[in-house]
């Protein structure tokens, strides 16, 4: 038998004089011959374990989180909040204004006898 060289990444053997794996072109040098690498390249190899199951974790902090500046608000809020005060605004006025003008009759105004009210 020739002497063969397995490759230590991939399990392949690779004839003696060689630099480089014929499947994954892994480097070579410095890796012992083998002759019985035609025996375990032809075992299959072990299936990966399973990866742990992912626990979730309440509370978890990923860390600082990016500061994000605030929306703009739309130009229609402050004018419509505008436009509420300067309607109760005018109610006021217009309330003091009647009773204004009705506590203004009642004691500028003498009442006539015998006329209807």
């Amino acid at each position: 038998m020739s002497e063969t060289v397995t490759c230590p990444g991939c399990g392949a053997p690779n004839a003696a004089p060689t630099d480089h794996c014929k499947q994954c072109n892994l480097p070579l040098a410095g890796v012992p011959l083998d002759s019985a690498a035609t025996a375990r390249a032809s075992e299959p190899a072990p299936p990966p374990p399973p990866p742990a199951p992912v626990r979730e974790v309440s509370g978890f902090d990923p860390g600082p989180r990016p500061v994000r500046r605030t929306r703009a608000r739309a130009a229609s809020a402050p004018t419509f909040h505008r436009g509420i005060v300067f309607a109760v605004g005018l109610v006021v006025v217009g309330a003091l204004a009647y009773y204004a003008v009705t506590g203004f009759r009642q004691t500028h105004f003498p009442e006539v006898p015998g006329a209807n009210p």
